[in-house]
């Protein structure tokens, strides 16, 4: 079920250096299909930025570098990072009850609307996302070993995020993340988790 055929064509996406992992970042890929990755192939490229992981809206899950290498995908203590970007422009703005993405795009899809933060209208993820999340946060447990409590259960930020093991949330880390954004269930997720790692 992971895909390994869209690779990194350089070295320039991340750090070649070998590390032991102790935490699973989610985040989102703030574009449309696997377009986040078009950087990644220019070679004048300089940020390291890349994740480890992206998870389509069909939740096809392409793996893109080796899980013993890291990026600045999340560039706090990235080294301890296994990261994964859910294929999602997340943020919403309605303007005459029309919504409109961050490249200004109209969208007519589904619209999760809770505020938080500055934000009031989300794009939902899909369920075949979440259902491929839980298939590759299962598999990813025998490389970061976490336990029932190193799950977190909100996208909240944590003035602790130095600390945190086992799996969690960009928004964790720092207080201008927005990903991943609310409509993601993560209470389900954990207890979802929980379940399959039982």
């Amino acid at each position: 079920m992971i895909n390994e055929e869209i690779k990194i064509l350089n070295n320039l996406a991340h750090y070649t250096d070998q590390t032991n992992k102790t935490r699973i970042v989610i985040g989102d890929t703030y574009t449309y299909g696997m377009s986040h990755l078009d950087l990644f192939h220019n070679p004048r490229n300089v940020e390291k930025k890349c994740p480890n992981f992206s998870i389509t809206r069909k939740g096809e899950i392409y793996k893109h570098f080796n899980l013993s290498n890291y990026s600045d995908y999340l560039d706090i203590n990235p080294k301890f990072n296994i990261t994964i970007a859910l294929e999602n422009v997340s943020i919403l703005k309605e303007i005459n009850n029309e919504y409109f993405d961050i490249y200004n795009n109209k969208y007519e899809g589904e619209v999760y609307s809770r505020k938080w933060k500055t934000i009031e209208h989300w794009i939902p993820y899909t369920k075949s996302q979440f259902d491929s999340l839980i298939y590759l946060l299962v598999d990813l447990k025998e490389k970061v070993d976490f336990s029932e409590n190193q799950i977190k259960e909100s996208n909240v930020f944590d003035s602790k995020h130095g600390k945190i093991l086992g799996v969690g949330y960009r928004s964790n880390f720092n207080k201008v993340f927005l990903d991943p954004n609310p409509s993601l269930n993560f209470k389900n997720l954990k207890q979802t988790l929980i379940s399959e790692i039982k």
